[in-house]
């Protein structure tokens, strides 16, 4: 299945609840991560019922997680997500099938996505998690549509010869995720009880842009990730400002990444580090943009025609 060599040092805090029963997994650990497609619209449509059947959908994740002897540390307060940790990758794969069959049973219509990947975390402080497995994971979730489990390249590689009864992986290819850093490739769970024919993934391949791949992971900046992704949406123009060096350039290359799918013109970066004369601005954003010159015609007229609309 190919080298799967984990890399990278983002970090992730994951509190553990209280008194969970015989501590919990370190070292090389499997995470499983689910979340409810399309949950902020449920909730505005109708928060009574919808609370009702997320109390249920958390209630059949505990089940399936515990019933395969995953942990379920305390929720990081993003959306309507999950998170389990396994000690086995076979383990959590069998847990997705029997929480996905569980979920289309007693909570048909709420469509849950899942992601499987095994990596390195440590426990800190004995109340923890660290690592960039965790984050990995998260990214993986966030190109499944809900119904699907996709695993990682590592993940699949090593349940390969454990799979559960008539479970197969599908080979979706190489992609980039939205941590931009390694290309992941992705296989998805398939199972006669689970859903099937989902549209492509979500990944970063699969819309307009032509953002770099920087050689590090970005590394903490949460809570200014949020505060940008809000302003972009919300702001024709947002400057991020700072001393040399703090990490502006890498953070708006997140950014960017993480709204790619809301701009459907695509997402395009241009760099002016090297532009020292002001009048060639407009060739360098025009090139980002792939326009070419044609004779009579001036470059930046047809790039402001293009960003016109």
């Amino acid at each position: 299945m190919g080298d799967s060599p984990l890399a990278g040092s983002l970090v992730v805090e994951v509190p553990v609840a209280e008194g969970t029963p015989l501590g919990v997994p370190t070292g090389t650990v499997t995470f499983l991560l689910t979340d409810i497609e399309g949950s902020t619209t449920l909730w505005q449509r109708a928060p009574t019922t919808t609370g009702a059947v997320v109390a249920r959908h958390y209630a059949v994740i505990d089940e399936g997680v515990a019933a395969h002897g995953g942990v379920r540390p305390v929720e990081q307060g993003e959306g309507d997500s999950a998170v389990a940790v396994f000690t086995r990758v076979s383990d959590a794969v069998a847990a997705a099938v029997d929480v996905q069959r569980a979920l289309a049973r007693e909570v048909p219509g709420l469509l849950v996505r899942i992601a499987v990947h095994t990596g390195e975390a440590q426990l800190r402080d004995g109340g923890s998690y660290v690592g960039h497995a965790v984050i990995r994971c998260a990214r993986l979730r966030a190109c499944a549509h809900g119904g699907q489990v996709l695993l990682s390249d590592v993940a699949a590689g090593l349940v390969a010869d454990h799979l559960p009864t008539d479970a197969t992986v599908r080979d979706l290819g190489v992609h980039r995720l939205r941590d931009l850093v390694r290309p992941e490739r992705v296989w998805q769970l398939v199972h006669p009880d689970l859903a099937d024919g989902f549209a492509p993934l979500r990944t970063l391949d699969e819309f307009r842009h032509n953002l770099p791949s920087p050689s590090t992971p970005l590394v903490g900046r949460v809570a200014e990730l949020v505060e940008l992704r809000h302003l972009a949406l919300e702001q024709r123009l947002v400057t991020v400002t700072g001393a040399g060096g703090v990490g502006k350039t890498r953070l708006a290359q997140q950014v960017a990444a993480e709204l790619v799918d809301r701009f459907p013109d695509g997402v395009w970066w241009v760099d002016l580090a090297a532009v020292v004369d002001a009048d060639r601005v407009g060739d360098v954003v025009a090139a980002a943009a792939g326009l070419v010159e044609v004779p009579g015609r001036r470059l930046v007229d047809d790039l402001m025609t293009v960003l016109g609309s």
